[in-house]
């Protein structure tokens, strides 16, 4: 993923099947911070009826989108906000390989307080 042209088509990729299979939700992030991030929750297991965690990348269905309403989502804190399919995407920072920098965790402090408004 450090190599930009890579970089460019594993999101047209992400982003096309999005378009195709209309998840209910989806995440991008490094495999190891993703299990750091969950085990934060004191869950054992994913639940899909509410958001557990934000990662680095985060795809919120029509199913989040409605409960928590598409203004809100498409105004979430976050570096890029994109609509996609009946959901939106958004990351924490510009680069994935920023997953687990400063910026990232303000980032995602910023999102989960948003979101519990």
């Amino acid at each position: 993923l450090q190599d930009p042209a890579v970089y460019w088509d594993f999101f047209q990729c992400m982003k096309e099947l999005i378009k195709l299979i209309h998840p209910f939700y989806a995440r991008v992030d490094d495999v190891d911070n993703a299990v750091t991030l969950m085990d934060r929750t004191k869950e054992r297991r994913f639940v899909p009826d509410y958001i557990q965690q934000i990662y680095w990348g985060n795809y919120f269905g029509s199913m989040h989108c409605n409960h928590y309403g598409m203004d809100k989502i498409e105004k979430i804190p976050a570096s890029n906000v994109e609509k996609i399919g009946d959901g939106v995407f958004f990351s924490l920072t510009d680069h994935v390989l920023e997953y687990n920098t400063r910026e990232c965790k303000q980032a995602r402090r910023r999102v989960k307080k948003y979101l519990k408004k």
